[in-house]
């Protein structure tokens, strides 16, 4: 259940006016172009997202909001926690973020042993981004990919981000990636062991590793941007990408994804899709101190989404939908 007020948060989610909170004045104006698809209920997602017992804070904010829309749900942890769907994952080498890698890749393993028959897409993020769940499935069933060879292709859905030392791109794992049942099949049956695959290297670049896999298939991160070219996966958090300038460049390196890969990047509210898919929140520091953290925020943007704050503060509901044909 949502809680307006956390324990230990201070102030409600609700308390500050729009536009002052996580979300920031440019955020929330790109909060507010974003629509809500209607729910397709043939399209059946499991989200899965890595953590580790000192962040279950964020990991609760997750479940409490966009992670209780999804089919199925499996956080994975060092400790188990059935209240917050969380999983002991055992996995090769440390508990540690430079020992990524292999904790995502026991996480695909897991799907692929438990729930790989259950479900038409995977996605996988870290506990610090939030999911438009509805937008998920509706870009899994609309975007250019759209068509019956859907159900028999795989399919490498998120952020694209250019890679500057190869004519390459991989989905960046800030905003988390979504692969299909195919996808997911063919990435634990047939890659994971492979050389290409780094299956037992420690590393934290998880996202560059899941690309590596798919690259000898010929598969890339697929275009994910809309029919208008705005995106939907996004590395950042909102009110970033509503003031972002090309002058400003990028760790998804936009200039390389224009010229070598041809795909536009909008700027300012160009860069938000009506139809976002996921956002990648970071710590906002206030007065030296970092008294926005992501699970805030979190909370924050999912009571703008979905007009949760109407009855706290001044605001109107943001309940348009998309229909998914």
């Amino acid at each position: 259940m949502f809680q307006y007020r956390p324990p230990g948060y201070g102030e409600a989610i609700c308390e500050r006016p729009f536009a002052q909170g996580p979300e920031g004045k440019a955020g929330y104006q790109g909060l507010r172009k974003i629509e809500i698809a209607r729910t397709n209920q043939s399209i059946k997602v499991l989200c899965m997202v890595y953590t580790h017992s000192k962040k279950h804070d964020n990991l609760r904010s997750v479940v409490e909001t966009w992670g209780s829309k999804c089919d199925g749900f499996m956080a994975a942890s060092n400790v188990t926690d059935a209240s917050l769907g969380a999983v002991n994952l055992l996995h090769e080498g440390p508990e540690d973020y430079g020992n990524m890698w292999l904790k995502v890749k026991a996480m695909w393993q897991y799907a692929y042993d438990h729930y790989r028959n259950d479900y038409n897409f995977f996605h996988v993020g870290g506990d610090d981004h939030y999911v438009i769940v509805e937008n998920l499935r509706y870009t899994a069933a609309t975007g250019n990919w759209h068509g019956p060879w859907n159900q028999s292709s795989p399919l490498y859905l998120g952020g694209p981000m250019a890679d500057k030392f190869e004519s390459t791109r991989y989905c960046g794992g800030g905003s988390g990636y979504t692969l299909n049942r195919v996808a997911l099949r063919q990435l634990v049956e047939e890659l994971l062991a492979h050389p290409d695959c780094w299956p037992h290297w420690r590393a934290p670049d998880e996202d560059r590793i899941m690309a590596s896999c798919f690259r000898r298939t010929g598969l890339q991160c697929m275009d994910t941007n809309d029919e208008s070219k705005e995106s939907r996966y996004h590395p950042w958090d909102v009110n970033y990408h509503a003031q972002w300038t090309k002058r400003q460049g990028g760790n998804w390196w936009p200039s390389l994804l224009e010229t070598r890969q041809g795909i536009p990047q909008p700027e300012g509210l160009g860069q938000i899709s009506k139809s976002s898919v996921s956002f990648h929140l970071k710590p906002i520091k206030e007065n030296g101190r970092n008294d926005l953290p992501p699970d805030k925020g979190m909370r924050r943007y999912h009571a703008i989404l979905y007009g949760l704050c109407d009855n706290h503060t001044t605001g109107t509901s943001n309940t348009t939908t998309l229909r998914i044909t």
